[in-house]
């Protein structure tokens, strides 16, 4: 614990903010019947997600190095594009198999590589149980 300590992370605020800001919108506009917003059948899974997924959050804006790393936003950023333009492709009513999948898949190896290169090893470990957990989880509940 030595190499790292409290303090807040503005790129881990600002990349956790792009990777909500369409699950937000969406929540607000989705409809009834929409494929996402129906009940999950992995509600023990679902519990565990949640619970990396607020440890990952909380090591991803509150734990730093202590030493300076530059951050080299490029294949986050990518990631976080990529994960746009399938939410803008769910949007126009593409269900297919990569989109469903790319909306989990992507906000996830955004969230490792970011972590990854601020060497944020702490927080990586649930960003992992987290990663596997939601990629399992829209598997099983949208892809199947």
């Amino acid at each position: 614990m030595k190499r790292y300590r409290f303090g807040f992370e503005p790129w881990g605020v600002a990349l956790f903010a792009l990777i909500m800001l369409p699950n937000i919108v969406w929540m607000l506009v989705a409809g009834e019947n929409d494929l996402l917003m129906q009940p999950s059948v992995t509600p023990r899974l679902d519990v565990a997600v949640s619970i990396s997924q607020i440890l990952t959050v909380t090591g991803m804006i509150c734990l730093r190095r202590c030493e300076r790393l530059p951050f080299k936003p490029l294949w986050p950023l990518a990631l976080v594009a990529a994960y746009l333009l399938m939410w803008a492709l769910y949007g126009l009513g593409v269900n297919h198999v990569l989109v469903l999948l790319g909306l989990a898949v992507l906000p996830c190896a955004a969230i490792l590589v970011f972590l990854a290169g601020r060497k944020n090893r702490i927080a990586l470990i649930p960003a992992a149980v987290f990663a596997a957990g939601h990629v399992l989880s829209s598997f099983i509940n949208f892809v199947r």
